[in-house]
């Protein structure tokens, strides 16, 4: 085994614990969510876990509403996530939350793993990953979205952020890595309201 495969297994090694965690108390808190909006709905002591914030019936959305609601999703997801991570690095936020996330990549540059680690989108403040992941279902219940269309954008929303830490960008997007390099810039996901704001930076 290499010099450079047995940091990548020590990095992935690292990464384990704050995935665990994180999806545990993301799990945990999307079901008291829906236990207590079932309890909502259905009245005081009664929990039929039966509420949800998307559609869930067997009537499929049609191929063109399906695309209008993911793209709608994708706006709402980039403008809130834009917006509160441009607040997570003013010193309080950053210092209580975001630091973490940001910290794990840097000691991985020191121990001198210069390979990105994908599962390093998840090495953040548990409140952190919960914000995140919880704006695909804000999305979900703006539009009322069908559950199929919902489990398309999480997937797809897990993906692409997972990509964007593995040291690569999708051409026409803004880079994620560079934000890692220089924190004052690109801010966003996809890097719309970074060009809207002045905050969007490509190194080439």
């Amino acid at each position: 085994m290499t010099a450079t495969s047995q940091k990548q297994r020590k990095a992935l090694s690292e990464t384990i614990p704050f995935v665990t965690q994180n999806f545990s108390l993301a799990y945990l808190t999307h079901f008291v969510v829906l236990m207590l909006l079932s309890w909502h709905q259905t009245g005081v002591g009664k929990f039929s876990l039966g509420a949800s914030l998307s559609e869930v019936n067997s009537d499929l959305p049609d191929s063109v509403n399906a695309v209008k609601q993911f793209f709608i999703s994708v706006a709402i997801f980039e403008v809130f996530f834009y917006f509160i991570h441009r607040l997570m690095h003013r010193p309080p936020l950053y210092r209580a939350i975001h630091a973490i996330h940001h910290q794990f990549e840097e000691s991985q540059k020191r121990q001198g793993n210069d390979k990105s680690i994908p599962f390093a989108n998840f090495v953040t403040h548990p409140l952190e990953l919960i914000f995140v992941y919880s704006l695909v279902l804000v999305a979900a219940a703006l539009q009322r979205i069908h559950v199929t269309v919902l489990w398309f954008t999480g997937i797809a929303a897990t993906s692409l952020t997972m990509y964007l830490h593995s040291g690569k960008d999708i051409p026409g997007l803004m880079s994620h890595e560079m934000h890692h390099k220089r924190p004052k810039f690109n801010f966003g996901a996809i890097g719309l309201l970074d060009y809207l704001f002045g905050t969007l930076y490509r190194d080439r």
